[in-house]
């Protein structure tokens, strides 16, 4: 008997369902009509899926990439434009840029563990710059942000999660 688990075919989820009761009850009425017959009872197992974590997180790169890229363009053109004081921008501009690179590497090493830590820490981090770049700058900064933080959210899993997030 095949047991099809939900999601099988589906590229992502690394766990299948739980069982419903009726189908443990089914499935155990199984077992006990081989062993009365004196059959050996053999299950198949599932069917294994590659991990969706063993690969490269291209959203999680590109959501890193765009994000840095954006912080250093606003460091190189307060670099430009600007004298005197206001210069001083460019150097809190050029740590947020370097805030996402982690992401970068993370999303680039295949089948990394704490892919989906350090994304999700990335995330929580541009929400918050984007949070505070509306009281300091006004709604362009949340504006700029808002595909940086899309792309990284999906990197990390935590939005279009897909069927087999419904564990």
């Amino acid at each position: 008997m095949r047991v099809r688990w939900r999601g099988e075919w589906d590229v992502g989820g690394a766990m299948p369902r739980k069982l419903t009761r009726r189908e443990r009850r089914a499935r155990q009425e199984l077992r006990d009509e081989a062993m009365d017959g004196g059959l050996p009872v053999r299950e198949e197992a599932p069917v294994s899926r590659p991990d969706a974590e063993s690969g490269i997180s291209y959203t999680g790169a590109f959501g890193g990439l765009l994000g840095a890229g954006i912080f250093f363009f606003l460091t190189g053109a307060i670099l430009i434009e600007e004298e005197g004081s206001r210069r001083l921008w460019s150097f809190v501009f050029g740590v947020g840029g370097l805030f996402f690179l982690p992401a970068i590497i993370v999303s680039l090493v295949p089948g990394h563990p704490r892919r989906q830590a350090v994304l999700r820490w990335a995330t929580i981090g541009c929400l918050l710059i984007a949070a505070l770049g509306l009281f300091a700058f006004g709604l362009g900064v949340a504006v700029i942000l808002a595909p940086t933080t899309a792309l990284l959210a999906i990197g990390a899993g935590l939005i279009f999660q897909g069927p087999q997030a419904k564990k």
